[in-house]
């Protein structure tokens, strides 16, 4: 079976929000997933759920061809079935070769000190009524826009148009995206002929 490796660049055009999980008592109650260098990170797996998402619908929207369980054979499923495509960490740009400019510096040394990013708040809503819960006020940090990641997908040659066609989808990433965050542009730097992976299956 051939492999190839997806590569691609994201870059933030609003505010985002991938959660920690965790918050500070006190301060914040739903903080931002970081590294060790106080920066905001985005996981692999926060990728591969939001391309699945994208070529669930898409496939939903063009009535593209597709075999049948072409999802979990893409993805897995939970349990013993692993999926043909691996999604790797993306990497906050400037990447590590370029880490030791001025320039990088002086942006690490900027989130090292600021330890939280903006924070926004609303009031919590109730599930069952669908109504705002009186004396409820939720805060939530976001990152800034404006952050680029590079990334990588390692899947199987035949189903690289299907991965492809799906990050060009891709418009929104992270948490309350329906509120205005996440917003970004996804581009795809190899393989660079990828209009022709796509064609494959969007004709």
């Amino acid at each position: 079976m051939d492999l190839m490796d997806v590569k691609y660049r994201l870059l933030f055009l609003s505010d985002w929000h991938i959660g920690s999980g965790t918050g500070i008592p006190g301060i914040v109650d739903n903080g931002v997933l970081k590294n060790s260098q106080n920066l905001p990170v985005i996981n692999g797996k926060t990728i591969k759920g939001i391309t699945r998402d994208a070529l669930e619908d898409l496939l939903v929207l063009t009535g593209a061809a597709a075999p049948a369980h072409i999802l979990s054979d893409i993805f897995g499923e939970k349990g013993d079935k692993v999926g043909q495509a691996v999604f790797h960490h993306p990497r906050i740009c400037p990447d590590e070769n370029e880490r030791n400019s001025a320039e990088f510096k002086n942006f690490s040394t900027y989130f090292k000190e600021h330890a939280l990013g903006d924070i926004r708040f609303h009031t919590s809503i109730d599930k069952e009524t669908g109504t705002a819960q009186k004396g409820r006020l939720f805060s939530e940090e976001v990152s800034d826009r404006g952050f680029e990641f590079s990334g990588t997908i390692r899947v199987a040659d035949h189903y690289a148009g299907y991965i492809i066609a799906a990050l060009r989808f891709i418009t929104k990433i992270g948490g309350k995206r329906r509120r205005g965050l996440g917003q970004c542009e996804l581009e795809i730097l190899y393989p660079e002929d990828y209009e022709t992976y796509i064609r494959e299956i969007c004709p």
